[in-house]
């Protein structure tokens, strides 16, 4: 229930939620079980790291250019 929860979420992009559920999951699972659920995992931290770096970029970006109202209105989606 968990796994197809964290799926969902996944799909939401709603990555925190997703790795809560997934963490969850990990708790109640046994050891086969789990497979799936760490390449989802995995698949989640590599796009949150990929936005992350994507918006230091525009950051960086908007801070050198002294445009701080645009490093302001650019959150991360997390």
């Amino acid at each position: 229930m968990w796994y197809a929860e964290a799926d969902i979420l996944a799909a939401e992009d709603r990555i925190a939620e997703a790795l809560a559920a997934l963490d969850t999951y990990d708790l109640h699972a046994v050891d086969e079980e789990r497979a799936p659920a760490e390449a989802l995992r995995n698949q989640l931290l590599f796009n949150l790291n990929a936005s992350l770096k994507n918006l230091k970029t525009k950051l960086q970006a908007a801070w050198s250019e002294g445009n701080f109202g645009l490093a302001i209105n650019c959150p991360p989606k997390v």
